[in-house]
């Protein structure tokens, strides 16, 4: 059962974080794309807004994890309680998929890391097609 709410509540953040970085991107990206405005400047929004929308994302996601930790789903190696701080840090480096292993999650939050990881992909990878669309000549 444990497994079974883990993949609906991991799901839901997925599903939450999917939806606010496309509202976040795709109206920056829509409204950017046809101001006149030079093209740096138009970079630049979408690299401040994609950059913002990771970020959110990896909150969503750290939220996540915290809530994880109260209902018993998981643990992380060698850390007893995980302050907020560090739960969002080990977000941040698992969503950019850039894992420093500092932080070791055991049991559920071990799926929900995976899961983590490859909405972290995709979103930068969504963001990447944003960044070039305006690179374009």
């Amino acid at each position: 059962m444990d497994l079974l709410l883990s993949f609906v509540l991991a799901l839901a953040t997925v599903c939450l974080t999917g939806a606010l970085h496309l509202a976040l991107l795709g109206n920056v990206a829509r409204s950017v794309m046809q101001a006149e405005r030079p093209k740096w400047q138009r970079f630049q929004a979408i690299l401040l807004t994609a950059t913002v929308g990771q970020t959110l994302a990896a909150l969503l996601f750290a939220l996540a994890f915290a809530f994880f930790l109260q209902l018993g789903f998981g643990h992380f190696r060698e850390m007893a309680d995980p302050g907020f701080g560090e739960l969002f840090t080990f977000s941040m480096v698992n969503l950019t998929t850039l894992g420093l292993g500092d932080m070791i999650p055991l049991g559920p939050l071990k799926f929900l890391a995976g899961i983590e990881a490859m909405t972290g992909f995709l979103l930068i990878s969504c963001s990447a097609s944003h960044v070039f669309q305006v690179m374009r000549p």
